[in-house]
Protein backbone atom coordinates (compact mmCIF):
# COMPACT_ATOMS: atom_id res chain seq x y z
CA UNK A 1 0.00 0.00 0.00
CA UNK A 2 1.14 3.35 -0.66
CA UNK A 3 0.28 6.91 0.70
CA UNK A 4 0.95 9.80 0.20
CA UNK A 5 4.08 10.30 2.52
CA UNK A 6 6.50 12.45 0.03
CA UNK A 7 6.87 16.33 0.08
CA UNK A 8 4.07 16.80 2.35
CA UNK A 9 3.26 20.29 3.92
CA UNK A 10 2.17 20.74 6.86
CA UNK A 11 -0.37 23.90 7.27
CA UNK A 12 1.57 26.37 9.59
CA UNK A 13 4.60 27.42 9.97
CA UNK A 14 6.79 25.65 12.11
CA UNK A 15 10.07 27.64 12.49
CA UNK A 16 9.39 28.49 16.35
CA UNK A 17 10.11 24.37 17.04
CA UNK A 18 12.14 21.82 16.00
CA UNK A 19 9.71 20.50 13.46
CA UNK A 20 9.41 21.61 10.13
CA UNK A 21 6.86 22.14 7.63
CA UNK A 22 7.51 19.68 4.97
CA UNK A 23 8.64 16.55 5.36
CA UNK A 24 8.49 12.61 3.54
CA UNK A 25 8.45 9.55 4.46
CA UNK A 26 6.57 6.64 6.45
CA UNK A 27 6.76 9.19 9.10
CA UNK A 28 4.11 10.97 7.09
CA UNK A 29 2.48 8.33 5.14
CA UNK A 30 1.76 6.30 8.51
CA UNK A 31 -0.81 9.09 10.52
CA UNK A 32 -2.45 9.16 7.18
CA UNK A 33 -3.61 5.90 6.64
CA UNK A 34 -4.17 5.77 10.73
CA UNK A 35 -6.55 8.58 10.41
CA UNK A 36 -8.41 6.31 6.98
CA UNK A 37 -8.37 3.74 9.53
CA UNK A 38 -10.38 5.10 12.24
CA UNK A 39 -12.70 6.78 9.79
CA UNK A 40 -13.35 3.47 8.09
CA UNK A 41 -14.10 1.86 12.13
CA UNK A 42 -16.45 5.22 12.91
CA UNK A 43 -18.24 4.18 9.55
CA UNK A 44 -18.18 0.27 10.57
CA UNK A 45 -17.35 -0.52 13.54
CA UNK A 46 -17.47 -3.65 12.88
CA UNK A 47 -15.07 -4.02 10.87
CA UNK A 48 -11.98 -6.92 11.40
CA UNK A 49 -8.37 -6.35 10.76
CA UNK A 50 -8.43 -8.43 7.65
CA UNK A 51 -11.45 -6.85 6.61
CA UNK A 52 -10.08 -3.07 6.84
CA UNK A 53 -6.45 -4.32 5.45
CA UNK A 54 -8.74 -5.78 2.55
CA UNK A 55 -10.78 -2.88 1.87
CA UNK A 56 -7.97 -0.88 1.62
CA UNK A 57 -6.37 -3.18 -1.17
CA UNK A 58 -9.22 -3.31 -3.28
CA UNK A 59 -10.26 0.67 -3.10
CA UNK A 60 -6.69 1.55 -3.91
CA UNK A 61 -5.98 3.62 -6.67
CA UNK A 62 -3.76 1.35 -8.77
CA UNK A 63 -0.02 2.70 -9.77
CA UNK A 64 2.64 1.44 -12.58
CA UNK A 65 1.88 -2.30 -13.66
CA UNK A 66 1.68 -5.60 -12.34
CA UNK A 67 5.03 -7.30 -10.86
CA UNK A 68 3.93 -10.88 -11.52
CA UNK A 69 0.36 -10.69 -12.80
CA UNK A 70 0.33 -14.14 -13.07
CA UNK A 71 0.71 -14.49 -8.99
CA UNK A 72 -1.51 -11.16 -8.61
CA UNK A 73 -3.18 -9.06 -11.34
CA UNK A 74 -2.58 -5.45 -9.04
CA UNK A 75 0.36 -5.75 -6.93
CA UNK A 76 3.53 -3.85 -7.88
CA UNK A 77 6.94 -4.04 -6.64
CA UNK A 78 7.16 -0.26 -5.29
CA UNK A 79 3.71 0.64 -5.07
CA UNK A 80 1.96 -2.59 -3.28
CA UNK A 81 -1.50 -2.18 -4.20
CA UNK A 82 -1.90 1.43 -5.21
CA UNK A 83 -2.46 4.63 -3.44
CA UNK A 84 -4.96 4.57 -0.69
CA UNK A 85 -8.07 6.35 -1.80
CA UNK A 86 -9.78 7.67 1.84
CA UNK A 87 -12.83 8.24 0.53
CA UNK A 88 -13.44 4.84 -1.42
CA UNK A 89 -12.38 3.01 1.52
CA UNK A 90 -14.89 4.87 3.80
CA UNK A 91 -17.59 4.68 1.54
CA UNK A 92 -16.95 0.41 0.95
CA UNK A 93 -16.61 -0.03 4.50
CA UNK A 94 -20.12 2.35 5.23
CA UNK A 95 -22.21 0.58 2.42
CA UNK A 96 -20.96 -3.19 4.16
CA UNK A 97 -22.51 -2.28 7.30
CA UNK A 98 -25.84 -1.13 5.43
CA UNK A 99 -26.37 -4.11 3.90
CA UNK A 100 -25.04 -6.43 7.14
CA UNK A 101 -22.00 -7.66 5.20
CA UNK A 102 -19.96 -7.07 7.77
CA UNK A 103 -18.29 -10.54 8.97
CA UNK A 104 -19.67 -12.28 5.69
CA UNK A 105 -16.54 -11.66 3.29
CA UNK A 106 -14.17 -14.81 3.59
CA UNK A 107 -11.00 -12.33 3.72
CA UNK A 108 -8.40 -14.99 2.97
CA UNK A 109 -9.98 -15.90 -0.30
CA UNK A 110 -8.66 -14.09 -3.39
CA UNK A 111 -10.54 -14.20 -6.73
CA UNK A 112 -9.88 -12.27 -9.48
CA UNK A 113 -12.28 -11.98 -12.18
CA UNK A 114 -10.01 -11.44 -16.21
CA UNK A 115 -13.43 -11.91 -17.91
CA UNK A 116 -17.40 -12.94 -17.64
CA UNK A 117 -18.99 -14.76 -20.64
CA UNK A 118 -22.67 -16.42 -21.10
CA UNK A 119 -21.28 -19.67 -23.11
CA UNK A 120 -24.83 -20.99 -23.77
CA UNK A 121 -27.49 -18.48 -23.98
CA UNK A 122 -30.40 -21.51 -23.61
CA UNK A 123 -28.77 -23.28 -20.50
CA UNK A 124 -27.78 -20.28 -19.13
CA UNK A 125 -24.01 -21.37 -18.05
CA UNK A 126 -22.00 -18.41 -17.73
CA UNK A 127 -18.06 -18.78 -17.37
CA UNK A 128 -16.06 -17.10 -15.11
CA UNK A 129 -12.32 -16.85 -16.42
CA UNK A 130 -9.80 -15.47 -13.69
CA UNK A 131 -7.51 -16.77 -10.73
CA UNK A 132 -8.05 -17.65 -7.20
CA UNK A 133 -5.74 -18.41 -4.35
CA UNK A 134 -6.57 -18.68 -0.27
CA UNK A 135 -4.16 -17.03 1.75
CA UNK A 136 -4.33 -19.20 4.72
CA UNK A 137 -4.41 -22.96 4.60
CA UNK A 138 -2.11 -26.02 4.81
CA UNK A 139 -0.52 -28.45 3.04
CA UNK A 140 0.02 -32.38 3.94
CA UNK A 141 2.73 -33.81 1.90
Amino acid sequence: MTSGGCNNFLGGDASSNTYTSRGSGTSYATPSVSGILALMIEANEDLSPFEMKEILKFTAERKGEPTQPEVDPYWNRDFGWGLVDAYEAVKLSLELKNQNLTGEIDVHTQVHIDSVEVDNPKSGLTVYNGIAWNQIGSLTL
